[in-house]
């Protein structure tokens, strides 16, 4: 999958998120996340398709991951943490 072929798939997530197509959402972001496995606005798109689900588990999880709590590091600002903590009720 070529950057434009993930970009149209990232906005189509985006879309079915808006939608409240959340599981659809979910599978694309999944997907993409193949081929970036440490993108930002993927996994915070992934943390709030879950906690729209009520997968609160899982939406602290991939919360972790984004504001590295289990390795130390950040891999996104801190606008996002604090929109996903509150997303995900941390």
């Amino acid at each position: 999958m070529n950057a434009h072929e993930l970009a149209a798939r990232y906005q189509q997530a985006k879309l079915l998120y808006i939608m409240k197509e959340y599981h659809d959402a979910l599978d694309i972001l999944e997907e993409l996340l193949l081929y970036a496995p440490n993108n930002a606005s993927l996994l915070y798109g992934k943390a709030k398709c879950y906690a729209a689900l009520g997968y609160r588990e899982e939406a602290r999880k991939v919360n972790d991951t984004l504001i590295g709590n289990q390795t130390g590091t950040s891999v996104c600002p801190q606008e996002v943490q604090t929109t996903v903590r509150q997303a995900v009720g941390h």
